[in-house]
C-alpha cells in the first residue's frame, strides 16, 4: 500500500484539480497543493483527520468518500466554499486484490467560472432574442407606415397579433373572407420575420387551381 501511494502522491502533486487520498476508514492521508489552496486550508488543519469529522465542524459541506466506501462505485456532488466557490467533488474507489474499496481519491474541481460564462451566455440569449423581438416590432411600424392604414380597434390587434408571431418559429393560418387582406397579412409576417424574411415568400393561389 506504501508503494502505491507514494506512487500516487507523485502522479496527483501537480494535477489542477485538488486531490485528496483517503483511506477507506475515512482519514485523509495525502492532499496536493492545489486542494489546499481550494479550501484555503494547511496540510495541518485536516490531513490525518476524519472527513465525517470535518464535515461535522463545516470545513467540508459533504463526505464523498462515505458513499464510494459503501456502494464501492464512484460518487458526485457539489459543494460551495464561503458561498462564492462552487466545487464538483467526485471520489472514486482504489480496491486491493480482494476487490476490497482500500483508498478513495477524491477530486475537488472548481466550476465556479464555468457556471458564471453559462449565466452571462443565458443573459446574453436573453438580450438578444429581446433585440429581436425589438427589431421586429420595428420592422412592423415602419411596414405599417408604408403598406397598411389602420385605425380600427380590432385591426390594430391584428397587427398586434401579427408582431408576436412574427418573433416565434411556428406555423400559422390566416382565416377570412376574400379581399379582407389575408395576403397583405402573411407579406407583413413574412417580412417582419427574423426566421422568413431573407427567404422567398411563395404565393399559391388555391382558387385558381381548382378545376
Amino acid at each position: 500500500m506504501k508503494n502505491r501511494l507514494a506512487f500516487l502522491q507523485s502522479v496527483f502533486e501537480f494535477f489542477q484539480d485538488g486531490i485528496a487520498i483517503v483511506s477507506c476508514e475515512g482519514t485523509i492521508l495525502w492532499t496536493n497543493a492545489e486542494m489546499d489552496r481550494i479550501y484555503h486550508l494547511k496540510k495541518a488543519d485536516y490531513v490525518g483527520k476524519k472527513v465525517n469529522a470535518l464535515v461535522e465542524q463545516g470545513v467540508f459541506g459533504v463526505n464523498v468518500t462515505s458513499h464510494v466506501v459503501e456502494s464501492g462505485r464512484p460518487y458526485t456532488a457539489l459543494q460551495y466554499v464561503e458561498k462564492k466557490v462552487e466545487l464538483l467533488n467526485s471520489g472514486v474507489p482504489v480496491l486491493d486484490d480482494k476487490g476490497l474499496v482500500e483508498l478513495v481519491i477524491v477530486i475537488s474541481h472548481d466550476v465556479s467560472e464555468l457556471n458564471s460564462l453559462k449565466k452571462s451566455l443565458l443573459k446574453a440569449e436573453t438580450q438578444a432574442e429581446t433585440f429581436k423581438d425589438e427589431l421586429t416590432g420595428i420592422r412592423i411600424i415602419q411596414m405599417q407606415e408604408k403598406d397598411f392604414v389602420a385605425s380600427s380597434k380590432a385591426m390594430r390587434n391584428v397587427l398586434d397579433l401579427t408582431h408576436r408571431l412574427a418573433c416565434v418559429d411556428t406555423t400559422v393560418m390566416i382565416l377570412g373572407e376574400s379581399g379582407v387582406g389575408k395576403e397583405m397579412i402573411a407579406t407583413l409576417l413574412h417580412r417582419a420575420s427574423p426566421r422568413r424574411s431573407n427567404k422567398a415568400l411563395i404565393k399559391v393561389n388555391c382558387a385558381a387551381k381548382i378545376g
